[in-house]
């Protein structure tokens, strides 16, 4: 697991550090001399940033962002899970645990532990609601800490992916 950076030990970014990650994030095949054009920058000067940000851990990974309608997972369920502590405490678990066995599932695609009422969110994509449906009652719930879920999908997606660096 990546060691943690205290907010306040953060490099604080140029304002040609957040372009770049603007124009990375909004599509990371471009090279470094089409960003340099772009911004008006050399191609060195990228380059020795974006070697930095990976080195520092500000880019993780060079990804791509898939059409899932395309690909058949057309159905986007965002799913609350509550645990049972007693389960928990019996099995020497934690909500955790249960993330990171939920999240092996091919349909999770997120999967976050949370406070509130709810101890689990799990975010998922599957080919229908039947899928959906199975999904969630011949998967999770079939944990044995999970008593309770409450799902929620969505008609129809708005714009998928919001660049926050916009």
């Amino acid at each position: 697991m990546k060691e943690k950076i205290k907010n306040s030990k953060l490099k604080q970014l140029s304002a040609l550090d957040m372009s770049i990650l603007r124009e990375l994030y909004h599509d990371s095949r471009q090279s470094n001399k089409q960003i340099a054009k772009k911004l008006k920058s050399n191609q060195s000067k990228i380059h020795r940033r974006i070697k930095w940000f990976l080195k520092k851990g500000y880019i993780n990974k060079f990804t791509i962002q898939p059409d899932f309608w395309k690909l058949g997972k057309s159905v986007f369920a965002v799913i609350h899970v509550k645990l049972s502590i007693e389960a928990l405490n019996k099995n020497k678990l934690i909500a955790e645990d249960i993330a990171l066995k939920l999240k092996k599932h091919p349909n999770v695609f997120h999967s976050l532990v949370i406070s509130g009422e709810w101890d689990i969110l799990l975010i998922v994509r599957t080919n229908n609601t039947d899928e959906l449906h199975d999904f969630v009652n011949n998967f999770i719930k079939k944990e044995k800490c999970i008593t309770n879920t409450f799902t929620i999908f969505s008609y129809r997606e708005i714009e998928e992916y919001d660049n926050p660096f916009d």
